[in-house]
């Protein structure tokens, strides 16, 4: 990330984005947006490092004063803001970055967020897995209300078990790549809307290697293999090597698809932009995640861009 020191209009803009950051993320609706505001200062000013002092430092004090105001307990404060300055520094390295492809930022980014949010719970587990587990309840409680003889084969401790195996195979990696994405998302469109200018030249020249489609054939292999043998660690591993490369042929699956969006109007992909971020939190997630990974992977054999774009950053 450079460091650019920034003009007193740029510095307001560092500001207010820091201020709406912290804002949102204590505020339920629009916690999971918490990030966006930090992207477009990155974007708008250039300002990398100043983006994330301003923000490390703003919600630090937040938390010492709504601390003090509560009468809180000071345990897991310091856990707390190691997990979100953490994720302050990685998507802003993520937006502000130049010395890695985008790509390879996001998935390096999500890779330490998902240790850092692993670490986090486990060593707060008393706490999260609480507020989990009354979701799970509430969750349960509807089974045996709709399908009795659903919820005599699934309890609510299968089911909390289930939700600890997932997230450390793979699950906490895509929770935090798609918070990324989804806050990239929409720091892009708002830098569409007030600066009239695009990024996502990054995206339409992604080319995955040729050589991930090996290594998500022997994660493959290697997750089957672990699971016969019934080796716990190894098959952890598999899933996760499993997720990045999804990941990245996901990552070229939305590349095609924005370039052939590119030669449309920027209005036009405000409203693609728009599209992708509701289908994620839509039932149809599945679908679109696994049609833009299909043609990804597709894009191994059948070229449907010009590899000339990988001269772009």
């Amino acid at each position: 990330m450079q460091i650019n020191v920034p003009e007193k209009a740029s510095l307001a803009v560092i500001l207010v984005c820091s201020i709406l950051s912290v804002f949102f993320m204590n505020t339920g609706i629009l916690s999971v947006l918490y990030l966006a505001p930090l992207g477009y200062a990155v974007m708008a000013t250039g300002c990398s490092w100043f983006t994330f002092f301003s923000a490390a430092i703003i919600n630090i004090i937040y938390l010492f004063i709504n601390l003090r105001i509560n009468n809180g307990v000071s345990d897991g404060i310091g856990m707390e803001i190691l997990y979100i300055t953490t994720l302050f520094f990685m998507f802003i390295w993520i937006i502000g970055g130049r010395n890695l492809r985008t790509m390879y930022r996001f998935i390096l980014a999500s890779i330490a967020g998902a240790v850092v949010f692993l670490f986090f719970i486990s060593r707060l587990e008393s706490g999260f897995y609480e507020l989990l587990n009354e979701m799970i309840e509430t969750l349960y409680s509807s089974i045996i209300s709709s399908r009795r003889n659903l919820a005599e084969a699934v309890t609510a401790e299968t089911l909390l078990e289930a939700v600890k195996t997932i997230l450390i195979r793979g699950g906490a990696l895509v929770s935090i790549f798609f918070l990324f994405y989804i806050n990239r998302q929409i720091a892009v469109s708002a830098v569409l809307i007030i600066k009239k200018r695009s990024d996502e030249k990054r995206l339409t020249s992604f080319f995955a290697p040729t050589s991930v489609i090996w290594v998500l054939s022997g994660a493959l292999a290697g997750v089957l293999i672990s699971r016969l043998f019934k080796m716990q660690i190894p098959e952890i591993l598999a899933w996760n090597a499993l997720t990045v490369c999804v990941i990245i042929f996901l990552a070229q699956g939305a590349g095609i698809l924005y370039f052939m969006l590119s030669r449309l109007s920027y209005s036009f992909r405000l409203v693609i932009n728009a599209l992708i971020i509701v289908s994620i939190f839509s039932p149809l997630n599945v679908i679109v995640i696994a049609a833009l990974t299909l043609l990804g992977i597709t894009e191994i054999w059948h070229p449907f861009r010009s590899r000339q774009l990988t001269t772009l950053p």
